[in-house]
């Protein structure tokens, strides 16, 4: 069954986002994920499951089974899964944006950076189409991590000057 926004780990779910804008989470699988050695590979979904342990208490999860009723979704659907390849140094390894404007991004160190202005607007829209679900709901799963985990200054680059 599809869904708007998918984490996983060599294609296991471990969250997803349901049509609803609700969570689903096998919260076992992202701790050991969020708290796995690091490897370049897989920093981006670490960085994820870093961001739902942090929310885990600020936000009601529907249960995962319960999630699987909850219709189907028939748009695209978007997978933070590891990846293949090696990341050149200096290079996103994630970004959240909307119309080409940066809100979020999972640094080359697994750091997060955050528009935290722009990110917090986002998580407010109730009337968004669902074009708009995964952004929605990862900015709502920000919101609800804002306290709880440690981001790095937000720095401006010029896209064209860093190849990835």
């Amino acid at each position: 069954m599809p869904y708007p926004l998918i984490f996983a780990t060599n294609g296991d779910m471990f969250a997803r986002l349901n049509p609803d804008v609700t969570w689903s989470v096998r919260w076992n699988r992202a701790l050991d994920i969020a708290y796995a050695k690091p490897h370049p590979r897989q920093l981006a979904v670490q960085a994820y499951a870093k961001l739902l342990v942090a929310a885990k208490d600020n936000f009601f999860a529907t249960p995962w089974e319960a999630s699987e009723n909850l219709g189907d979704w028939a748009h695209f659907e978007a997978i933070i899964d590891y990846i293949e390849v090696d990341v050149p140094p200096d290079c996103l390894q994630s970004t959240i944006q909307h119309n080409l404007e940066l809100l979020a991004k999972v640094n080359y160190d697994g750091t997060w950076s955050v528009r935290w202005d722009r990110v917090l607007e986002y998580a407010r829209m109730t009337d968004h189409d669902y074009r708009a679900t995964a952004l929605v709901g990862v900015c709502r799963l920000l919101r609800s991590a804002k306290d709880r985990f440690l981001t790095t200054p937000w720095i401006d680059f010029d896209e064209d000057d860093i190849e990835c």
